[in-house]
């Protein structure tokens, strides 16, 4: 599937800066959750994806977890601010602790410099 943003102009309704962003070849499932008291969505694929607004920006950002079918919002003394979502025969319950901070980081060793790589 994949994701289209489009900027709608308030006044003429025109569609403006349309940006696409390919999350894998199973359909995408858009679910509204709450993240820190903002409304922000989950994007459900093969790969899953959080899109929310924080500090004025909007941000897409990949989730490093398994292959979700749907999310919620949940909330409990233990976890005010949490998801509940479905994966495969089992329920999780996930948390978004630092907004606009990477969810997933990999640091790979290169042998050369990029210069020296072209």
């Amino acid at each position: 599937g994949v994701l289209l943003r489009v900027a709608v102009d308030p006044l003429t309704g025109d569609f403006s800066d349309a940006r696409q962003r390919y999350l894998g070849p199973k359909a995408i499932k858009l679910c509204r959750v709450m993240i820190q008291s903002r409304a922000s969505c989950l994007a459900l694929s093969a790969k899953s994806w959080l899109l929310y607004n924080y500090q004025n920006r909007y941000h897409q950002d990949p989730v490093s977890y398994e292959s979700l079918e749907h999310a919620a919002d949940f909330s409990s003394e233990a976890c005010p601010d949490g998801i509940v979502a479905v994966a495969g025969n089992t329920l999780r319950i996930i948390t978004v602790d630092n907004l606009g901070m990477l969810f997933n980081q990999t640091v790979f060793p290169l042998r050369y410099t990029p210069r020296r790589m072209c």
